[in-house]
């Protein structure tokens, strides 16, 4: 091979590992604003939100949550009295939860509208705690009347849990598969996604 076809070739593998890591450098750089972008909409605070705390707090925490992750119950157990303590009642930040369970999971995710609905018509604090200390209890008969009552009882949480045109719970799931987790709980901060059971330093940490 000639010197001159020699270096044809070396600049021609030379021009290639450059467009390469052009198109490469381009990908990552578009993926991290459909990143970005995704978070930003994901943050957007929505009207079947669960907020703990003040709403508009300046700092917010968005939770994706289930009730039949342990987990996630450790969480609210462990690390919640701290950060409503420190930085919630204080007006700093806001607990924004998304309830999430597996998609096939239907008796769950009517459940979790009915969680959605009382928040937003009734007490949900006191189906938050039912929930926390045996949430296999959405599986029973018993649990299902207790639906049955609450649309009975109220015209307004009635319609909401029997409204089929809008499922806040499938709009949550498909959220929370865009951010790519391994699983609940998982946390979005500002624009910085954590997955998994998290401290209280570690929060506070990502907050201040």
């Amino acid at each position: 091979m000639s010197k001159t076809n020699s270096l044809f070739y070396r600049y021609k593998w030379l021009f290639a590992t450059v467009v390469i890591l052009f198109v490469g450098i381009v990908y990552l750089t578009n993926k991290q604003v459909v990143k970005r972008e995704q978070l930003k909409q994901i943050n957007v605070i929505r009207d079947s939100d669960i907020i703990f705390g003040d709403a508009s707090a300046p700092q917010t925490i968005l939770l994706f949550f289930d009730y039949n992750c342990s987990y996630c119950k450790r969480f609210f157990t462990d690390v919640y009295p701290n950060l409503e303590e420190y930085y919630i009642k204080t007006g700093q930040v806001k607990l924004v939860m998304r309830l999430v369970c597996r998609g096939s999971d239907q008796v769950a995710s009517k459940a979790y509208q009915t969680a959605i609905c009382i928040d937003k018509y009734g007490d949900y604090s006191k189906l938050h705690a039912l929930l926390m200390h045996k949430s296999e209890i959405i599986y029973s008969t018993h649990f299902q009347q207790l639906i049955e009552d609450y649309i009975a009882s109220n015209e307004l949480i009635g319609d909401c849990i029997l409204n089929t045109n809008d499922n806040p719970i499938i709009q949550n799931i498909f959220q929370f598969q865009l951010l790519k987790t391994k699983g609940t709980p998982t946390f979005v901060i500002g624009d910085e996604v954590v997955s998994g059971y998290q401290d209280f330093d570690y929060l506070s940490d990502k907050l201040n």
